[in-house]
C-alpha cells in the first residue's frame, strides 16, 4: 500500500494519507488546511535511517541513485549500500555521507527501508511517500523519529 506523509506548518507529523503510486507529491499539498508535503532529501533520509537504527529499527536498505537520480548499476547500489551499513554500525555518519562521494558520485538516496519490532517492512521515500504492507502504525514508527530530527 502507498501513503504520503504530510506534515503542518510547524513540521509535525500527521497520519499518511493513501495515494496511487503514479501520484505526484504535490498534489496533496493543502495550505488552506495546513497540510504540506515533507520535503525529504538524502541527508535527511540518512540522519533518518541513523536514528531509526540507534532505536532498534533495523534499516534494510537504501535506494542509492546518480546525482540526476536515475538508477545506478547495481554493484555500485550494493557496494554504497555496504558502506553506509558499516557507518550504521560504527555510529559514523560522516563515512556515511563520505560513501555518497564515491566513484561516479555523488549518489542520492532516494528512499530508505525499515524494519521494527513491531511492524513489517516500510520504505520511506523523498518527498513523503510510504510504501509499506499496511500503513496502520507507520505514523506510530515514523512521529518520535520525526519530532527528534526536527524534520520537514
Amino acid at each position: 500500500m502507498y501513503a504520503q506523509l504530510l506534515v503542518n506548518s510547524a513540521g509535525a507529523l500527521l497520519s499518511p494519507t493513501p495515494r496511487s503510486p503514479r501520484d505526484a507529491p504535490g498534489g496533496y499539498e493543502h495550505p488552506e488546511r495546513d497540510e504540506f508535503v515533507p520535503k525529504l532529501g538524502s541527508l535527511d533520509l540518512l540522519r533518518l535511517a541513523f536514528f531509526a537504527h540507534s532505536h532498534d529499527i533495523e534499516v534494510l536498505g537504501f535506494d542509492v541513485r546518480d546525482r540526476a537520480l536515475e538508477p545506478l548499476p547495481q554493484a555500485v547500489v550494493d557496494d554504497v549500500n555496504d558502506k553506509l551499513a558499516a557507518s550504521m554500525r560504527d555510529k559514523d555518519e560522516g563515512s556515511a555521507r563520505q560513501a555518497l562521494h564515491g566513484p561516479g558520485g555523488p549518489y542520492s538516496i532516494v528512499a530508505i527501508e525499515l524494519e521494527g519490532p513491531s511492524f513489517e517492512s516500510v520504505w520511506v521515500a523523498r518527498l513523503g511517500r510510504v510504501e509499506a504492507p499496511s500503513i496502520a502504525g507507520v505514523t506510530d514508527m515514523l512521529r518520535p523519529v520525526w519530532s527528534a530530527l526536527g524534520l520537514r
